[in-house]
């Protein structure tokens, strides 16, 4: 059990790190990105629950349109 716990309390904090690497990150704003992703988590209560959540901000409004657009074939269908 206390693995599951530190595994889940880890959970993401590579795949930021990597993120961060990737677009070029200092290490500085990558430790402040895992230190805000773990409050995050805390927060939110996502340790808690096996399906997560995140928020995400898209750049531009054709992920949106296309989710509209997906709802409504499946209200109108």
């Amino acid at each position: 059990m206390p693995l599951e716990c530190l595994e889940r309390t880890l959970l993401g904090d590579r795949e930021i790190a990597k993120l961060c690497k990737l677009l070029g990150f200092t290490p500085n704003d990558t430790v402040n990105m895992i230190v805000s992703f773990t409050l995050f988590k805390f927060s939110h209560h996502i340790l808690k629950y096996p399906i997560i959540g995140i928020a995400v901000c898209p750049i531009s409004t054709a992920d949106c349109q296309r989710g509209f657009g997906a709802m409504n074939l499946q209200h109108t269908g």
